[in-house]
Order: C-alpha cells, then structure tokens, then sequence
C-alpha cells in the first residue's frame, strides 16, 4: 500500500466538505496536482479538471471520476429554545444520527450535538422501539433562545460531523474515518494522477454536489469530451452478522467492487466480465456487487454523455455515511493495482488512439 495515498486519504478526510462547500477540497486537490497536469481547470459549477497525457495519445481520454463532496445536515428552522430543526443533504439514515457532534465548517467550526427524545419520555416500549425519524431530532449548539441561535446560525447554513470527536483511526487491516465517500475515489484518482507514466490519456474529474443529485457529474457529461468512463466510488458493504449472500452487498477484503446494475445504472455485462477477466489474468481480487441499490455518478455518465462506455468501481465501505466509515486496505490496494490497467483497456478498445 502506498504511503502516498493513504497520506491522501487520512488528509481528504480531515477536511469537511460537504455538498455545495467543496472549496477546502478543491483547493487540497488544486495544490497537489498541478505541478503534474498538461491542463488543470475547473467550470463554472465548482468541478476540477486534471487532464494528463499517457504513453497512447487517444482521440478522447479517458474519464477517471470521483466527487469531492459528503453527506451534511441542513438548518431549515431555528426553534424559540435555540435548537435547530435540519433536512440531510444526501442519503443519511436517522437512526444513525442521535448524539451525533456536528460542526459548521462557514461558522469557524461551530459545533453542536444533535439531540433526541429522552427515554424516560417514551410511552411506552413499543414506542421507543420504533424507529427512529428525523424530525424527532435536533441540533443543540448551547444556545439560550432562539435570538442568541441566530447569532451563530441562520437557516441554510449546512453541518458536517466533527472531525475532532471522529477522528481517523488505522489499524493493520482497517481505516475508520469520516467521508470515505468519495473521498476514497479522490485519493485514489490523486495517487494516480502523479504517477510519472500513465497508461493513456486520461481526464482525472473531481466533481461536486454528487450527494444531493448528481450535479456535478451531469454537467461534466455535457461538456467535457472523453471516450469512457469509470466513476470510482465507495459503496455499501453490509458484511456485518445475520446479512448473508445478497443482504451483504460486498464483502471487505475481497477486493474493488464492480457494479453489474445499481439503482441508476445498467452497466455493460461483456465489459464487467473483461474487467473480472484482466483482474483474475493479473492475480488481483476483484467482486461483483451482489445487490441491485443505491446509485453513483456512472449514472450521468451513461445517460448525458452520449454512447459512452461506463463502469462504477468501488471500496467495500461500512456504515457508509456515517462518521465512522470503515474500508480494508487490502481493497485500496486492489483498486490502485487496477485502475490504470482497467483505463488501459478502455483507452484501447474505445479511445481510438491517434
């Protein structure tokens, strides 16, 4: 494993950014690539743009694609007492969410805690074992009333989970941390964009607001020339007990995880079986994403871009969105070895090399 990308990743994740407020990520990314790129820009929707060529010149390039942003929490009422209301932005389960710390990256890191119902309130047992909703739920930020909240906050501003209670945590085998999706994909597209030989020409997409809507990915779709694309992704992996085959999603350890069809996605079955192909020629574990659910910005890439070629590959993730993501690095490893060889193959068999 290289001691570049998880130096990358440990870094990524220690910046909060969640959607709409990738700047700080942007910026990191900025940094570190430009003394590498052939053309380094970004439009007019916040995505960044790392263009480099490879030892085959292709008609287009190849698109390599991960997003900056992260789940986040999103004020939508400042109660009389000072407690916040909030919406999520992008998929958070609210179970997930009670006694959660917060914080405001545009408020100096203004930090809260949310809040719950207390259990001596329940009715009774069948009531506190229902689940958990949202709107049961708020952000308590120490202040007295509400005009002494809106001091700090105003609705809109937009939290992410706090980085100094949910710290990075690496064991032999494990890394827990905050916003491995997407910034996983970030980390590994950056590791490879400073390689010293690339396989082919290849576009290195960081792209925004891909929690709440795919946004970036499709305007990038639009306006960007490339001849196939890889969206690189974290994904769910519920290898947890009592989830068996299916109910398991993926499994960690086994290596990236490729995407035969997802909610927004049906991805081409003969390529996906080339890819397990070059993975198993090549002595590299790879998987097959067992369950038809949730979505990635291959999505975009497959409706919005013309007849492109698309491919979702993925980290085993657990308790995805949540502040203490978990990924192997035996699967980092397995995607760093892959990933230039899989846009080797697409730069051959789609890039028309010049």
């Amino acid at each position: 494993m290289s001691a570049d990308l998880l130096t990358f990743l440990k870094e990524l994740t220690e910046i909060p950014a969640p959607s709409s407020l990738e700047e700080p990520v942007r910026r990191y990314l900025i940094e570190r690539l430009m003394p590498a790129a052939d053309k380094l820009y970004t439009d007019r929707v916040g995505n960044l743009y790392c263009l480099r060529s490879g030892k085959t010149s292709l008609n287009a390039p190849v698109l390599l694609a991960a997003h900056m942003d992260e789940v986040g929490l999103m004020v939508n009422e400042v109660r009389d007492n000072g407690t916040l209301k909030f919406g999520t932005v992008g998929g958070i389960e609210a179970g997930i969410l009670p006694a959660k710390r917060v914080l405001f990256p545009q408020k100096e890191n203004l930090r809260g805690v949310i809040g719950a119902k207390p259990i001596h309130l329940y009715k009774d047992r069948e009531e506190l074992e229902q689940p958990v909703e949202r709107k049961s739920l708020a952000i308590d930020i120490g202040a007295k009333d509400k005009d002494d909240a809106k001091k700090f906050v105003n609705v809109g501003d937009i939290a992410a989970f706090d980085r100094d209670y949910y710290p990075w945590l690496e064991t032999e085998y494990k890394i827990r941390s905050i916003a491995l999706d997407d910034r996983v994909g970030c980390a590994l597209l950056l590791d490879l964009a400073l390689r010293q030989t690339l396989p082919c020409d290849i576009l290195f997409a960081f792209t925004v607001k891909e929690e709440c809507g795919l946004r970036g990915a499709s305007v990038l779709s639009r306006t960007e020339s490339y001849c196939a694309a890889i969206a690189v992704e974290g994904t769910t992996a519920s290898d947890l007990p009592k989830a068996e085959g299916t109910d398991a999603v993926c499994f960690q350890g086994e290596g990236g995880v490729l995407s035969v069809a997802d909610r927004g996605t049906i991805y081409d079955t003969a390529l996906v079986r080339a890819f397990l192909d070059l993975a198993r020629e090549n002595a590299v574990p790879c998987q097959i994403k067992l369950r038809v659910a949730g979505g990635n910005e291959a999505a975009a890439y497959q409706r919005y871009g013309g007849a492109k070629k698309v491919l979702a590959f993925s980290a085993p993730c657990r308790y995805i969105h949540s502040p203490v993501s978990t990924v192997d690095k035996r699967d980092l490893h397995s995607m760093k070895t892959l990933l230039p060889l899989f846009a080797a193959y697409l730069g051959q068999h789609f890039g028309g090399s010049q």
